[in-house]
């Protein structure tokens, strides 16, 4: 006859390679994690993208929480020593980070400070 018997397919299984072999995962912890592969291309630089973008505001909320903290002696910084101390950030942006970031500028005092504080 000649021809191939076909089968059914069947399910994936997903292993651990612990050198030399590889082993069933008994736990169900790879089952949840998403085959990159299956990802269209535009898709795959969308989480990139994504990912690089929350790495870059993490540095910055970093960057601008320790200057807030340390540019006057742990006082409350104004808005023009903070952007001196972030080598001199322009004003439209270091009060762009302000909002973002969960500060105020106190009207009495005009310093820079944390939303949760009495303003």
């Amino acid at each position: 006859d000649g021809t191939l018997r076909e089968f059914a397919k069947f399910p994936p299984v997903n292993l651990w390679f612990e050198y030399p072999v590889h082993k069933v995962d008994t736990t169900g912890i790879l089952k949840d994690v998403a085959d990159e592969e299956k990802l269209p291309s535009f898709k795959k630089a969308t989480l990139k993208r994504q990912q690089n973008n929350a790495d870059k505001n993490e540095k910055n909320r970093i960057k601008f929480e320790n200057a807030v903290n340390l540019c006057n002696a742990g006082d409350p910084p104004t808005v023009k020593q903070l952007a001196e101390y972030l080598d001199d950030m322009p004003i439209k942006t270091l009060r762009g980070w302000i909002k973002k970031f969960g500060y105020v500028i106190d009207k009495d005092t005009h310093t820079v400070v944390k939303c949760d504080e009495n303003i």
